[in-house]
């Protein structure tokens, strides 16, 4: 039985050969998926295990305060057994080119970096030139330098405290470390550690790494640094803390490497309803000669043997296919990856191959194509051999037909339950992941519940659309539409590949799409201020002259001043430290309704607003009272929570009014003023007033709320591009999977063709109804995916709101152009079984096997 199944292959390897294209390239999307998850995996273990004998501790704030007072860096050092102690310090600067204009892109500012003086704690790394050392020099990271075409000696310059600028000359080219590397393409710039927190104007610094002196263990250290820093800091060894941060970066990649996983499996899946459908019509086209096995003396287990194993033999060179192919696409893959590696440096790096990779990316293979044929090779080995003497085998049982409707209802009413209970949780603001698990849940179980269905309602379909193709071809239309309608199983197999792929690509556009609305209308209800006027450099007021003339300005509304906290304003909520920011009251007026619950209309001595995730997580809500110690002083105040923020809000996460802040922290200027135009004023004559009030202060970066929302929705475009990227493997063997159905059902009723040709069809007329027939099926997947996309990204989008404004949006144009590509793909699928058809000799069709 083993040598017939080799010879089922070898005999109709033309027609196994889309299936196993389809396996290969689901085990090649498994296959690159590891290979490439596993580099990344090697090479940032291998990163951070560079430095365990060279961190000793590092000292940390608690709570949602994160930087400490720079004046602790001092107290760190002075304690016994301390060799190096050195803080974070880098903050937003403009950087400006030498030619007046800024480095950064449109909106985007750059970041200033102290560099300590010993390079073991350095954040950078020196690739080029050397380090800055004198007073007017700066080191830069090398890709802004590339991207600007500047070199060493060339001339930058920088915003100084008094609104003016200063020249600094590059002195070396720099690689940002992790710790930088967040920034992306954001220019960075390095300066002495001391001369930074000068230009910066620092007060507080981020985490203090620790050195030890020879002969004091990590250990130690930390017992003597908590003595010596109390409780409301945290310290840790340097095992401690790169343990931590290689669960933070590792639990990131654990992320991407399950949405891969899972785009994989998508993979998997259309390829199996490829093969499915490829074998179930090998049976049928195999009838009589199944049963002349079964006459000749062949059992049930032999023949559904034999059936197994030429799906064995076709899953193991698919898979053996994939395999190269996966390689390859990790390798080309592999400089995508460079620039999603958070700081870690892939270029060279050899692909981590390892064995357990390749063993389970041909056990997929070989596991799918096993299930998915299993079906097919059971309803082989159930044939009679009296069916040797049938033309043709029985129409499907209704049993089957009885257990798919049930299926479809079942599923269809539990995925409706689950995914209306997801999406009402979701109205009240309860926890996002539980609503997504619930509503992604439902989605999922009302697919299964259309394809279960498909055979119930695809052949009416087929007739709504059909009256279409009669009217354009006529008779070929009709006898298209029939061939559909009077096999509905096969036609439900056939297009359940397209409605998976079509279903996961339509909801991710609906997905971005409605993050972009919620976006957008987030920012018009939560950040209702046409500019954001922000001071570079740590403490830099906003220069007197220009809030002055923007007051002074017909075509501005209003001004909002806030007061950014800092480690001296520091308050203590309910035992945790949070940092607010002093907002003058005039927020009441200008923007009352911009919160999620309560109304900034009172906002004013007395009050506070917090965000609401914070909110929720200190379980705090609107119209409580709460006690708040200033941290650095001790002054302590009642104040009455007004309202809750959104993400986007510009006065969050903490808010207090003006008056209260100047309190605690009188020292701490205007940094930030939110803007409104006057009534009727154009966007141009605004943006013109404003330029002309911040010009000769390039300390002074304004963010239109225009820019600011196109950088949100650059994200997400760029989100979209890589998840349909992923999906498109996916899209394509769903297409595979009509054009093989398409040729072996051609190849299943070549009798059938002849004898209309016989009949008088001509080579034009059955070309006609092939290509009809191809059109519609993929019109029906299409259809029915964009359709079924549509809902489940409106469910899932309800669910996964990032903001709490959600908004539905769908593109017009996204779903046409996939309506005409699915017309276009059934034309395609359907030319080469038609052209076969038609030139076939009518005495070669009506030739029996």
């Amino acid at each position: 039985m083993l040598r017939l199944a080799w010879a089922n292959v070898v005999v109709r390897r033309s027609r196994l050969a889309m299936s196993a294209l389809g396996v290969a390239l689901a085990v090649a999307f498994v296959c690159g998926t590891f290979i490439v998850t596993d580099t990344m995996r090697t090479a940032l273990i291998d990163s951070l295990s560079q430095s365990p004998s060279q961190l000793s501790a590092a000292v940390m704030r608690l709570g949602q305060a994160r930087t400490v007072p720079r004046e602790l860096v001092d107290r760190v050092r002075a304690v016994p057994g301390v060799a190096v102690a050195e803080g974070d310090l880098y903050g937003a600067m403009t950087v400006l080119g030498p030619d007046g204009r800024r480095l950064s892109a449109e909106g985007d500012r750059g970041v200033l970096a102290g560099i300590p003086a010993d390079e073991r704690l350095s954040p950078v790394r020196l690739v080029a030139g050397r380090a800055a050392s004198a007073r007017n020099e700066v080191v830069l990271d090398q890709i802004t330098a590339r991207a600007h075409g500047l070199a060493i000696g060339s001339t930058v310059s920088l915003p100084d405290p008094a609104g003016g600028t200063d020249p600094y000359v590059i002195s070396g080219l720099v690689q940002p470390g992790p710790k930088l590397a967040k920034y992306g393409t954001t220019a960075i710039v390095g300066m002495p550690y001391e001369r930074a927190a000068v230009v910066l104007n620092a007060v507080a610094v981020g985490r203090i790494d620790v050195l030890a002196q020879p002969g004091v263990t990590p250990e130690e250290l930390v017992t003597r640094l908590r003595a010596a820093l109390g409780s409301g800091y945290g310290v840790l060894t340097g095992e401690e803390v790169r343990r931590m941060e290689a669960n933070e970066a590792l639990s990131a990649l654990d992320a991407f490497i399950s949405s891969l996983v899972i785009f994989a499996l998508i993979s998997v899946l259309i390829s199996g309803f490829v093969v499915y459908n490829t074998f179930s019509i090998l049976v049928v086209q195999r009838f009589r000669e199944t049963a002349l096995l079964r006459c000749v003396g062949a059992t049930r287990r032999q023949v559904l043997r034999t059936a197994l194993a030429e799906s064995a033999l076709v899953g193991l060179f698919a898979s053996a296919a994939g395999l190269a192919i996966g390689v390859g696409l990790a390798h080309a893959a592999m400089g995508t990856v460079i620039d999603m590696a958070d700081g870690i440096d892939l270029a060279g790096t050899a692909l981590d191959i390892r064995p357990g990779t390749l063993v389970l990316a041909v056990l997929t293979g070989l596991g799918m194509t096993l299930v998915a044929a299993a079906i097919p090779a059971l309803r082989a080995g159930r044939v009679l051999p009296v069916a040797a003497l049938r033309e043709a085998h029985a129409a499907p049982a209704s049993g089957r037909r009885r257990r798919s409707a049930v299926l479809a209802v079942v599923a269809g009413v539990a995925g409706l339950a689950l995914a209306g209970y997801g999406v009402a949780i979701a109205d009240t603001g309860d926890d996002s992941q539980t609503e997504l698990v619930f509503t992604g849940a439902g989605a999922a179980l009302v697919l299964v519940a259309v394809l279960a269905a498909g055979p119930r309602y695809l052949p009416p379909l087929a007739g709504a659309i059909g009256r279409g193709a009669r009217r354009l071809t006529g008779t070929p239309g009709r006898l298209a539409v029939e061939n559909i309608r009077r096999n509905p199983s096969r036609s439900a197999t056939t297009t359940a590949a397209l409605i998976i792929g079509l279903t996961l690509v339509t909801l991710v556009s609906v997905l971005t799409s409605s993050m972009a609305a919620s976006i957008e209308a987030g920012y018009a209800k939560h950040s209702p201020f046409d500019y954001t006027l922000v001071a570079e450099g740590g403490n830099a007021p906003i220069p007197p002259k220009v809030q002055s003339a923007l007051e002074s300005s017909p075509q501005v509304g209003g001004l909002v001043p806030i007061r950014q906290g800092g480690v001296r304003a520091d308050i203590v909520v309910k035992g945790e430290l949070l940092r607010p920011q002093g907002v003058h009251p005039k927020v009441a007026e200008l923007a009352p309704g911009a919160v999620t619950r309560g109304t900034l209309a009172g906002f004013g001595p007395g009050s506070i607003a917090l965000e609401r995730k914070l909110a929720e997580r200190m379980r705090i809500d609107v119209g409580d009272v709460l006690d708040v110690r200033a941290d650095a002083t001790g002054i302590a105040m009642e104040l009455r929570v007004v309202a809750l923020l959104d993400g986007l809000s510009p006065i969050g996460p903490v808010a207090m009014a003006e008056p209260d802040f100047v309190r605690i922290a009188p020292d701490k200027p205007v940094s930030v003023l939110l803007l409104r135009g006057a009534n009727g004023v154009a966007e141009p004559r605004l943006r013109a007033a404003v330029d002309a009030a911040v010009a000769g202060y390039p300390s002074v970066a304004a963010l239109s709320r225009v820019v600011a929302a196109r950088q949100w929705n650059t994200s997400v475009e760029t989100l979209r591009t890589l998840l349909l990227a992923l999906l498109g493997l996916s899209v394509v063997i769903a297409f595979f999977s009509l054009a093989n159905t398409m040729s072996l059902s051609v190849a299943e009723r070549r009798g059938e063709f002849g004898l209309l040709r016989a009949l008088g069809m001509t080579r034009d007329q059955l070309r006609r109804t092939l290509t009809a027939e191809s059109v519609v099926m993929s019109m029906l997947g299409v259809g029915v995916g964009i359709v079924l996309g549509i809902v489940c990204g409106w469910a899932l989008s309800r669910s996964l709101a990032i903001v709490s404004e959600a908004r539905f949006a769908v593109s017009g144009a996204f779903v046409a152009a996939f309506a005409a590509l699915g017309v276009l793909v059934g034309m395609a699928a359907g030319v080469l079984p038609a052209r076969r058809s038609a030139t076939a000799p009518i005495v070669e069709s009506l030739r029996k096997e």
